[in-house]
C-alpha cells in the first residue's frame, strides 16, 4: 500500500538533519524488526529518512485525531443514532495496525483518548510508541502508567531519545494487551445508543438525547467508560465549568451520571468499575498540570463514603436547605420584575455581566462556579426540557439591577435554584422570589446552599434543614489542598446538572 501523505504546506521550518537522523534512529532503536502496517501520528514523513524506515507501508495523521470529539446530536434527534467520529481514524480501521507511533506532548494531549482510540486500532498485541518532545524519562508518572493499564496497554520500556537535548527527550513503548476483565476508554459518539440503554438500566428511566446533549455536548465534557465482553458496563460523565478559586479564574469538573450497570455493582471495591472511571478520569484532567483545578460533585453519604474509602475524594463542604412560605404581597412601587426568557432585551447580557461582577467581589474569598450572560444563558435559557423563570429584579427609585433570581415551578413547591447579584441584596431577592412563589400558586418555596452561607438565607424569614448531600475535593493526583477548600464553596441547587 502506498504512504497517505498529509498536507504540510503549513510547515514554516524544515527540521535539521541531525533531528530526522535522530527520529529514524530512535524508532529503529525501539521498534526493531517489521514495524507491519504502521499508523504516525503527528510526524512529518519527511523526518524518516534512511534508517531503515520502510514508510511503504505506512499512513501518517495529524495530531488532531486524538482531540476529544463532542458528543453532539440534532436537537431534534429522537433517538441515540450510531455516529462516528469523523476526525478521528474511519472505523473501518479498527485492529488494522500492526504498530502506531504518536508524536505529542503528554502535558497536553488527552491521555485517556490517546490510549482508548490506539488500542481500537491496533492490531492484538500491537505496539504503540509514544515520543514527547517536552518530557523526560524522569518525568513519566505512575498516573499515566496506571492509566495505559486501565486501557489496556503494558509498558514495555521508557527512555531519553538519542537526541534528548533536541526534539526528542522521552519515548515510551507499550505493548496491547487483552485485559482480564474490563477494560476503560474515553467516549466516542458511537457509544452513545450504549449509554442511553445504560441510563435506563441504572436510574430506572431513560434520557433524552437532546437533556445528554445539554450537558456533554459543545466541548463543554470529558468522561470514562468501563467496557466488559464488547458492551459498556459504567459510565463517569465530568462536565467543565469555569470557576473563581479565590478570585483567580480556572476550570472545575463537576461530575455526572456516575452509571454502574446493575450486573456490576458487587464490584464497588478498588479496581472496581465506578473506581477504574473515577481513577482514571481524575489521572487524566484534574489537579496540577491538568485540565481541570478541581474537581467537585453533589453525592449522597453513602456514594461520599464509598469514594472516600477508595481515596478518589475527601468532604469539604455540605449543602443545607432553606425553606420559606410564599408571601401574597405586591411587589410595591420600588421593585420590578422582568422574566427574561418572556420579555428579552439587548441589554440583558450587560445588566447580568454587571451583577456577576458584583458578586464576584464579594465572594473573593470563596470559590465560586461562574454565572456571567453566558453561563446563564446555557444552564437556564437554553435548557431542553425544563422552563426556569429567569427573572431580573430592577430598583425603579436607584434605576439601577438588584439582582436576578432563577425559579423552578415545576412541582408543588416552588425552587429558588439561583442567585446573582451582591449579596447584601439578598433579602430583597428572597422576597421577591417567596411573592412570585405565590403568585404561581407553589404551597412552599426552598433552595439548597452551601453550609457556611445557609445562616444569611435563614435570616431573611427561612427555616434551615439539612441535606444528604456531600460536596467533596478530588484527592486522587495532586492538587489544592482541601483544607484551603472547607467550607468555602458558593454552590445552589442551580449548579447542579439534576435541578
Amino acid at each position: 500500500m502506498s504512504a497517505v501523505l498529509p498536507d504540510i504546506s503549513h510547515r514554516t521550518e524544515m527540521h535539521s538533519a541531525s533531528e530526522q537522523a535522530g527520529l529514524g534512529a530512535l524508532l529503529a532503536k525501539r521498534l526493531s524488526g517489521d514495524l507491519g502496517r504502521t499508523l504516525y501520528i503527528g510526524i512529518d514523513p519527511a523526518d524518516l529518512p534512511g534508517q531503515g524506515i520502510d514508510i511503504r507501508n505506512a499512513e501518517f495523521r495529524g495530531i488532531e485525531c486524538l482531540d476529544w470529539c463532542s458528543t453532539d446530536l440534532p436537537r431534534d434527534a429522537k433517538d441515540f443514532p450510531v455516529t462516528e467520529n469523523q476526525r478521528s481514524i474511519p472505523a473501518s480501521s479498527k485492529q488494522n495496525y500492526e504498530t502506531v507511533v504518536v508524536k505529542a506532548s503528554i502535558q497536553t494531549t488527552d491521555a485517556l483518548v490517546l490510549f482508548g482510540r490506539t488500542y481500537q486500532w491496533l492490531h492484538p498485541a500491537g505496539r504503540l510508541l509514544v515520543i514527547d518532545s517536552e518530557a523526560s524519562a524522569a518525568t513519566e508518572t505512575a498516573p499515566c502508567r496506571e492509566l495505559a493499564q486501565r486501557c489496556g496497554f503494558e509498558l514495555l520500556e521508557t527512555a531519553n531519545g538519542p537526541s534528548a537535548e533536541r526534539h526528542m527527550d522521552y519515548c515510551a513503548v507499550y505493548i496491547k494487551k487483552e485485559p482480564r476483565r474490563w477494560r476503560v476508554s474515553h467516549i466516542s459518539p458511537e457509544d452513545l445508543p450504549a449509554l442511553g440503554a445504560l441510563f435506563q438500566q441504572a436510574f430506572g428511566h431513560g434520557i433524552s438525547p437532546a437533556l445528554w446533549c445539554w450537558k456533554y455536548s459543545g466541548g463543554r465534557s470529558r468522561g470514562a467508560v468501563v467496557w466488559k465482553d464488547q458492551k459498556i458496563v459504567a459510565h463517569y460523565g465530568i462536565i467543565s465549568r469555569p470557576i473563581r478559586y479565590f478570585n483567580d479564574a480556572a476550570l472545575c469538573w463537576q461530575v455526572a451520571d456516575v452509571m454502574v450497570s446493575p450486573k456490576e455493582r458487587g464490584a464497588m471495591a478498588r479496581q472496581g468499575p465506578f473506581f477504574l472511571t473515577a481513577a482514571s478520569c481524575a489521572d487524566a484532567y484534574v489537579g496540577y498540570g491538568r485540565r481541570h483545578l478541581l474537581g467537585m460533585g453533589f453525592p449522597n453519604a453513602r456514594h461520599m463514603r464509598l469514594a472516600e474509602t477508595l481515596g478518589l475524594y475527601t468532604c469539604v463542604d455540605q449543602m443545607v436547605e432553606v425553606r420559606w412560605k410564599p408571601t401574597q404581597r405586591r411587589s410595591g412601587l420600588r421593585f420590578s420584575c422582568r422574566d427574561l426568557r418572556q420579555m428579552p432585551s439587548d441589554k440583558d447580557a450587560e445588566l447580568v455581566n454587571r451583577l456577576w461582577s458584583k458578586m464576584e467581589r464579594d465572594l473573593a474569598g470563596a470559590t465560586v462556579g461562574v454565572r456571567d450572560w453566558d453561563y446563564v444563558r446555557y444552564r437556564y435559557l437554553q435548557h431542553p426540557e425544563i422552563v426556569y423563570q429567569v427573572v431580573l429584579v430592577m430598583d425603579r427609585l436607584l434605576r439601577r439591577p438588584v439582582g436576578i433570581v432563577v425559579l423552578n415551578n415545576g412541582g408543588e413547591d416552588c425552587e429558588l435554584l439561583d442567585i446573582i447579584g451582591p449579596l447584601a441584596n439578598i433579602p430583597e431577592l428572597v422576597k421577591e422570589a417567596r411573592r412570585l412563589a405565590a403568585q404561581c400558586g407553589g404551597k412552599g418555596l426552598f433552595a439548597w446552599i452551601t453550609r457556611q452561607h445557609g445562616e444569611r438565607f435563614a435570616a431573611t424569614g427561612g427555616e434551615l434543614r439539612p441535606l444528604d448531600v456531600s460536596i467533596p475535593t478530588s484527592v486522587w493526583t495532586p492538587g489544592p489542598d482541601p483544607e484551603q477548600l472547607k467550607d468555602k464553596w458558593w454552590l445552589m441547587s442551580g449548579d447542579t446538572d439534576f435541578h
